[in-house]
């Protein structure tokens, strides 16, 4: 029995070695040479292998696209990317304020260590990083800045982004002209049917027709704006009346009155007196208020005839005031423009004043710009509102 086994071992250990030595390459009988074979294929193996993991890390990197956390994760509903030197991707919450930066290169951490941007809105914080951009020295001359957005998860607030993202624009573009830095700054956004495709940009020299208008974030996309003088009434205070309605009279200077054209202000009438020719002496006594006591004429003889002087007594025509007793002296009588009509004493001077025939003694008139409402039509028209500077600029 035992024989037996160990003639069975004997036929299997032979029939392996038969099979091994069909399978074996034929090398002339030296070992050595079949060492080096294996050794050569072995390396050759290794550097195929090495030549394709490299082919395929540098298409890997040739189609490497950026990795924006899930909207599960971060519940954003905008991503923006910004570019200067600094680069940032800024994601955007419901209200389109910040929610969270990522820092995608050294020069952006720098400019996140001095500023926070968490929920700021979306124009406050491109201006922020613009602002310490330029601190920073990294906002230079005859440079490109981006902003893009590159991801909206809302198809329906397209239009809403796009208009934070003009504000955007703004604010940055305030900052380059604050400092006078010669910066092109462009602007992009997703086409919202195929997020994978290009982004749309408001690059002057690149951008299609076709391009989506964005509303002016001044005026709205009306075209106007409030007018700045009236406030939208269309109106504005009278600056002749001052808002009263009713001027001072040019001519009496708001007295009511004006001097006598006849005479002069005086209030006698410019003809002289006629019983005293303007002398204002009484005629009969010369002014002396006195006069000559004659002696008694004879009879048949008068008074004239007699020229005997006998005495002096005060006279009995001006009672002894010499002065002309038409006149009172005066040379002149009343004014009759300016006295008073009423007055038996033609003596008393007039008044010297008429009344004002512009005001009718009242010393103001209704004001002619405003016809006395005191407002006046806005130089916008009436309307209350002027093109809008951003807009519609007014040549």
């Amino acid at each position: 029995m035992k024989k037996l086994k160990l003639l069975v071992c004997c036929i299997l250990t032979c029939a392996l070695m038969t099979s091994c030595s069909e399978n074996t390459p034929d090398t002339g009988g030296d070992v050595s040479e079949l060492v080096t074979t294996a050794a050569s294929k072995t390396d050759a193996e290794v550097s195929e292998s090495e030549t394709m993991e490299t082919t395929f890390s540098q298409e890997a990197d040739v189609t490497k696209e950026p990795v924006i956390p899930s909207v599960e994760e971060y519940n954003f509903s905008a991503v923006v990317f910004v570019r200067i030197n600094p680069e940032f991707r800024l994601y955007l919450d419901e209200e389109m304020c910040i929610m969270d930066v990522e820092c995608l290169n050294a020069d952006a951490e720098s400019v996140c260590a001095e500023i926070s941007l968490d929920g700021l809105p979306f124009a406050d914080g491109i201006e922020e990083i613009f602002e310490e951009s330029y601190q920073q020295g990294f906002l230079g001359n005859n440079e490109e800045a981006e902003i893009t957005v590159e991801r909206i998860v809302d198809e329906s607030r397209v239009e809403e982004v796009q208009e934070n993202l003009e504000v955007a624009r703004v604010s940055a573009q305030n900052v380059v002209d604050e400092y006078e830095v010669d910066v092109t700054l462009l602007t992009a956004v997703v086409n919202p049917d195929n997020p994978n495709s290009e982004p749309e940009t408001d690059n002057p020299d690149t951008q299609p027709e076709t391009d989506i208008q964005v509303a002016c974030h001044t005026c709205d996309g009306s075209g106007q704006i409030l007018c700045p003088v009236c406030n939208g009434e269309g109106e504005c205070t009278c600056v002749i009346c001052a808002g009263s309605g009713i001027v001072t009279c040019a001519r009496c200077e708001g007295t009511g009155g004006t001097v006598c054209d006849l005479c002069g202000g005086s209030g006698y009438d410019p003809e002289t007196c006629a019983a005293c020719n303007g002398t204002g002496n009484c005629a009969y006594c010369q002014g002396t208020g006195i006069q000559a006591v004659t002696a008694g004429p004879e009879e048949g003889e008068t008074w004239y005839d007699t020229g005997v002087i006998v005495g002096y007594d005060t006279c009995v025509y001006c009672g002894g005031t010499g002065k002309c007793i038409q006149c009172g002296g005066n040379c002149h009588f009343t004014c009759h423009r300016c006295g008073d009509p009423n007055s038996q004493d033609r003596t008393a001077p007039g008044s010297g004043i008429l009344t004002c025939q512009d005001c009718n003694g009242e010393g103001t008139l209704v004001c002619r710009e405003c016809e006395g409402n005191g407002k006046v039509m806005c130089e916008c028209g009436g309307s209350g509102y002027i093109p809008c500077p951003e807009c519609n600029p007014v040549e």
